[in-house]
């Protein structure tokens, strides 16, 4: 089993500002073995992967997550020029493998929201 939390670093956004806010995903690898694991994040209209805001979906390939070891994927969000005020949410869906990508042992879902201020 995985134990995954996550963090916003800055802890908000600021609406109109072009900073990437950094996405942190921790994986906790609780199985008695090695997993491979890889992740799938997506998010709403208002957030996007690059700084256009084009791309919505990524997906990353985190390796082997040693027994009893834990990971960080950082991953930089833009929030877009037209954001409203608010929580915006963020799919995670975790992926663990048994020797390939291509076969998914188990899927984990996790759902975070970015809060978006005014300045």
């Amino acid at each position: 089993m995985f134990y995954i939390t996550t963090s916003f670093s800055p802890i908000r956004a600021i609406s109109g500002e072009k900073a990437p806010i950094i996405l942190e995903i921790r994986i906790r690898n609780d199985y008695p073995k090695s997993k491979l694991t890889s992740l799938l994040v997506k998010t709403p209209f208002s957030l996007g992967f690059d700084s256009v805001g084009l791309f919505r979906e990524t997906r990353r390939r985190v390796g082997y997550i040693k027994s009893g070891t834990e990971k960080i994927v950082p991953i930089q969000l833009f929030p877009k020029v037209n954001i409203k005020e608010g929580n915006h949410n963020v799919d995670i869906k975790v992926y663990s493998h048994d020797d390939r990508y291509d076969k998914v042992d188990k899927q984990f879902d996790l759902s975070t929201s970015l809060r978006v201020i005014n300045r």
